[in-house]
């Protein structure tokens, strides 16, 4: 995995970037993201490829994988405007 690369993107907590790295007799692939600009990139592993049985993914929906917001606060509102 090019750390240094990865980096070097805007990731976001709802990022797509998926990244693999190959061994000898398997494939692992990790999804790439970031929960916010101040906190570490993070890369977690989601599947493997291996020859003999194809590629198995984990059954986590995403969100449930990355749900720990590392103490990041999120800010929301509700408006009630008319447009009529």
């Amino acid at each position: 995995m090019d750390e240094k690369l990865l980096n070097s993107l805007q990731l976001r907590i709802n990022s797509q970037i998926y990244t693999f790295e190959t061994w000898s007799s398997f494939t692992k692939i990790y999804e790439v993201y970031r929960v916010s600009d101040m906190k570490p990139m993070i890369a977690k592993q989601v599947g493997i490829w291996l020859p003999e049985n194809g590629f198995t993914m984990t059954e986590q929906y995403i969100w449930e994988r990355r749900k720990d917001l590392q103490g990041v606060n999120l800010v929301g509102g509700i408006s009630n405007v008319s447009f009529a």
